[in-house]
């Protein structure tokens, strides 16, 4: 698996309207008793992969506007926008591609946790001098290409390569949309999501 690491900004408005190849080869140790056990790792890096295509290496995406009354409370989505990540000029011996999403900036709280979602970095952790405009409990949540929720740090499906040359790649599509943790206030929305280019 080659690793390209690369950051999608995701960034929207709310307003009261939201106005190696790695093995370890050692043996197993033997576990000491019925409350231990071992994880064994391996992977392997390619030097030949693919290009990801010029403007999505760091690439932007902004959410529709959307009225609060729409995320009154905990779990609600809305806002579902669709975006591609390609990659092009893919060696011959890679099949399948994929973006896999890391966990960096996760909400750590029960309830953003729990559905793996990205924290809104308007809060007033941040530093940004809008803090004072953040949309308070409100995530931002990937989705694969049929709407379905991808949980942050969890590898989403591969996308198939084809073609040949400079032309052989993939486009690959996901989604974002907002997520909230409880009633949504009308404020600004945006955060980051890092991914790794993952091929087979």
């Amino acid at each position: 698996m080659q690793a390209k690491l690369k950051k999608l900004s995701l960034i929207a408005a709310l307003a009261g309207v939201f106005a190696t190849p790695a093995a370890f080869a050692q043996s197993r140790p033997t576990p000491v008793d019925a409350g231990q056990g071992t994880v064994q790792f391996m992977g392997l890096l390619q030097a030949n992969t693919c290009s990801i295509a010029t403007g999505d290496e760091n690439k932007s995406v902004t959410l529709p506007t959307v009225n609060t009354s729409s995320l009154a409370s905990a779990n609600n989505t809305a806002g579902a926008t669709y975006f591609n990540l390609s990659v092009t000029n893919c060696d011959a011996s890679i099949n399948n591609a994929r973006a896999n999403f890391e966990p960096d900036n996760m909400d750590g709280s029960a309830s953003g946790a729990a559905a793996g979602t990205y924290s809104n970095l308007f809060a007033p952790r941040d530093t940004d001098p809008k803090d004072a405009t953040a949309a308070k409990n409100v995530n931002l949540q990937l989705l694969n290409e049929n709407g379905a929720a991808i949980t942050a740090g969890v590898n989403p499906a591969f996308f198939a390569v084809k073609g040949t040359g400079t032309a052989r790649g993939a486009t690959l599509t996901y989604g974002a949309r907002y997520y909230s943790t409880g009633a949504a206030s009308a404020g600004n929305v945006r955060t980051y999501v890092k991914y790794t280019m993952a091929y087979n």
